[in-house]
């Protein structure tokens, strides 16, 4: 049954199955966004106040949980498939033990450096992306308050700050990975030389 689902035809039908919707369900952000003066010669473009600020906001905070909690899953779920494959090692003779211990140690070594490499990705990913999540409470909170022109170029600012922040976990792994992994610094050394 799972190799009748493994074909090329139904990744083709998945891949366009998943952009369509995901197209579609994004659509509304294309029909409901306004243009909104907050003072004089202030102007930004935003969200309809009310039911479609209140979907924004609840999907958001949905999203990057559900994001960091599969980040998480499929990090431990990876570093147990790792694991397993190190228990199930060959059975080696005397003399091939010494390769095999050389070839254990590197293999823990590598370990760590995934084991590293994700933590960080998770925390920066965390970090970074769920302070937009958190702002979007205070602005759903605070929505029916009146807000002087300093206070709304303020939550201008800070909202722009968090749609920033979105963008650098994406950056700052690599950046990571090149720190922490020696495999992952000769790899890219290998694919900028064209080894």
């Amino acid at each position: 049954m799972t190799r009748r689902r493994s074909t090329y035809r139904f990744a083709y039908i998945c891949i366009v199955t998943g952009t369509i919707f995901w197209a579609l369900f994004h659509s509304h952000t294309l029909i409901f966004a306004t243009i909104l003066q907050f003072g004089p010669y202030v102007y930004v473009c935003y969200f309809q106040p009310g039911i479609e600020t209140n979907f924004i906001t609840y999907y958001t905070i949905i999203t990057e949980t559900l994001v960091i909690v599969l980040m998480i899953t499929c990090g431990l779920c990876s570093l147990n498939n790792i694991r397993k494959i190190r228990r199930i090692g060959a059975i080696t003779n005397e003399s091939t033990r010494t390769a095999q211990n050389n070839n254990l140690q590197s293999t823990s070594s590598k370990e760590r450096q995934f084991v590293f490499m994700l933590i960080l990705d998770i925390i920066t990913y965390t970090l970074f992306t769920f302070v937009l999540a958190i702002f979007l409470i205070y602005e759903q909170i605070t929505q029916n308050d009146v807000k002087s022109f300093d206070q709304t170029q303020i939550e201008n600012i800070i909202r722009n700050l968090c749609l920033f922040s979105i963008t650098i976990p994406s950056c700052l792994s690599c950046y990571g990975n090149l720190l922490i992994s020696k495999t992952f610094r000769n790899e890219v050394k290998k694919v900028l030389l064209c080894r």
